[in-house]
């Protein structure tokens, strides 16, 4: 991953509560973080699955699709290193979204 900003073009209604939503998304990746580092596949599979939801409610896809693939990840009893690297992946997106409001 480069460091392109990820450009995701969101509702002016939602401007209000978009920061409330990353402060979440950060306070989630951190749990993942700690679920990861301890094997807990529950809290993973259903962070995942918490992410997908709350992300695509408020128009980030690309978010979702990460929540998604997290979530697969731990049913299709995929390795924690490549957990891992989806979490990184949600990491990536986070830290690189560029949100342009539309009206």
């Amino acid at each position: 991953m480069s460091g392109e900003k990820i450009i995701v073009h969101i509702e002016r209604g939602l401007e209000e509560l978009i920061p409330m939503f990353f402060e979440e998304s950060e306070n989630e990746i951190q749990e993942l973080g700690d679920a990861v580092k301890n094997k807990d596949l529950k809290t993973i599979k259903l962070l995942g699955h918490r992410i997908k939801g709350s992300s695509l409610s408020y128009g980030f896809e690309g978010m979702s699709d990460i929540g998604r693939e997290i979530e697969e990840a731990v049913k299709a009893d995929k390795s924690m290193e490549e957990i891992k690297v989806l979490v990184d992946k949600l990491i990536y997106y986070v830290r690189n979204v560029e949100i342009i409001y539309d009206d």
